[in-house]
């Protein structure tokens, strides 16, 4: 045999061993310890949809994305067949409040968890009812939701949620002056909060006085655009984000400086009366003209300030809607009534068929509803930041599912199914800055994850269709979801 023929033949044969190797799982890379969800199609907000995958989670993080076969998995691997499956980022609801409702508190982190949901944003309470949550959450990575916590709102004088009744429990606390925004900020700061909360009633300088604080202390603020300023003053001021744009209409209106010095007429009012009634004689008087005299100039002038400063919008659809959709009277949602404490059914359902009655006679709140998704295409099309959240759980909105609802209602206003997973995805790890390690589906990022059946991108719906909750690296399936449904119907 000649030289060159003999040099072809030993290739050949090398090339033979290798592939017969590789054949036999030899060669490939291979992770000790891990889990591993095999031949599972992906979807992220950056990366889109990528079918037939393997991805190897170790010690909490993605180590590992390769295409189907491209693994050799290990007799001390967790490995789940994801065959047919649809893996997505955990989800958030960046609007809650563990504080509205003592009784229901205790159960919401199971809740949140049962329903795909790994991180929420309480958007307001006093520390001592939220703090508990959010330490219990650091205690228990992998078991709970992240809980990411505002304080109480930072309210004026008269407050609006001052503990009068039951439905106004006690989660604002109250400022009297500039010199008190100093004190209560420095305090929720010293408390460890994630971000601050202005609410409606805050006169200019006091709110201008939280946002000069938030910022030296790198403190994001949400919040509603209070009733004395206007939402370009707002947003030029730094908030972070707006919650159910609230008050925007009057800020969109022809009239919209007229209706701004009215108000701060009518909130020089004598002491005496309660922030709530004062709110809502404001709203009663405004709302419903300004959305008469929306001026599409104006309301462009407001969203490219909207753009520039990074505004962000929390719409809550789910919420603003709850008069003019019929969720809250579905069956499907009333049977997750059935995972709320004992003492809390009842009422529940007893308050859902209020609402129902209350459907009939609802062309104040369909108005108003459709003006908010018609602004929501508005700041869709200017690529202004949406994050999904629900305030759950006001208005017999059951943690977690109310969520869902809410990408749905997304879709139903114009954003695409991509859209609506990045603004309970993506979006909120950008707005905590966390962006470069949570919110997609990437080597070196956390492992909270959700396992779908049935892919959310042909049908928002199918969110709802969980088969397992990835949390920090741990695998919970169905048994154990199931298993914790139970824990709570108990309750």
């Amino acid at each position: 045999m000649s030289k060159p023929l003999n040099q072809i033949v030993r290739k050949l044969c090398v090339l033979f061993l290798v592939l017969s190797a590789l054949s036999c799982g030899e060669g490939l890379p291979e992770y000790e310890n891990a889990l591993c969800i095999t031949n599972v199609a992906m979807i992220d907000a950056k990366n889109g949809l990528r079918e037939y995958r393997t991805v190897v989670v170790q010690e909490g993080r993605i180590v590992s994305i390769t295409h189907k076969d491209s693994v050799r998995l290990l007799s001390n691997n967790e490995v789940v067949d994801g065959t047919g499956n649809y893996l997505i980022p955990g989800l958030w609801d960046t609007h809650v409040h563990f504080a509205y409702d003592t009784i229901l508190a205790p159960s919401m982190l199971d809740l949140f968890f049962v329903h795909g949901i790994t991180s929420v944003r309480d958007t307001g309470g006093r520390l001592k009812s939220v703090k508990p949550y959010k330490q219990m959450a650091e205690e228990n990575p992998m078991d709970l939701p992240r809980v990411m916590m505002a304080g109480p709102l930072i309210d004026g004088t008269p407050n609006v949620y001052d503990g009068s009744s039951d439905r106004l429990p006690p989660l604002s606390v109250r400022i009297e002056s500039e010199l008190d925004v100093v004190e209560v900020v420095n305090r929720l700061e010293n408390e460890g909060v994630d971000l601050l909360k202005a609410y409606e009633m805050l006169s200019e300088k006091e709110f201008l006085q939280v946002m000069k604080l938030a910022k030296a202390k790198g403190l994001p603020v949400a919040g509603h655009i209070p009733l004395s300023m206007d939402a370009i003053s707002v947003s030029e001021a730094g908030m972070n984000s707006i919650e159910h744009m609230r008050n925007l209409e009057l800020s969109c209106a022809s009239n919209s400086d007229s209706l701004l010095q009215i108000r701060r007429q009518m909130l020089k009012v004598p002491m005496g009366i309660g922030g709530s009634v004062l709110r809502a004689s404001i709203h009663k008087a405004q709302k419903e003209v300004a959305m008469e005299l929306y001026d599409e100039v104006v309301a462009d002038e407001v969203l490219d300030i909207f753009a520039k400063n990074n505004t962000w919008q929390v719409p809550t659809l789910v919420l603003n809607g709850v008069l003019s959709f019929d969720h809250v009277t579905r069956e499907d949602w009333r049977d997750t009534f059935d995972l709320l404490p004992d003492s809390l059914r009842k009422s529940w359902h007893a308050g859902s068929k209020r609402i129902a009655v209350m459907l009939t006679n609802n062309a104040s709140w369909k108005k108003s509803t459709d003006w908010q998704m018609m602004m929501l295409k508005k700041v869709k099309a200017k690529n202004i930041g949406i994050m999904a959240g629900t305030d759950t759980p006001i208005a017999f909105l059951t943690p977690g599912y109310s969520l869902h609802e809410e990408l749905y209602l997304l879709v139903q206003s114009g954003l695409t199914p991509m859209e609506a997973l990045e603004t309970a995805t993506l979006k909120p790890a950008e707005y905590f800055g966390l962006e470069n390690e949570e919110g997609l589906l990437q080597e070196g990022f956390l492992a909270d994850m959700v396992l779908l059946d049935g892919s959310p991108l042909e049908n928002i719906r199918n969110t709802r269709n969980i088969q397992a909750v990835i949390k920090g690296g741990k695998l919970h399936d169905m048994t154990a979801l199931e298993q914790r449904k139970r824990s709570l119907r108990k309750r």
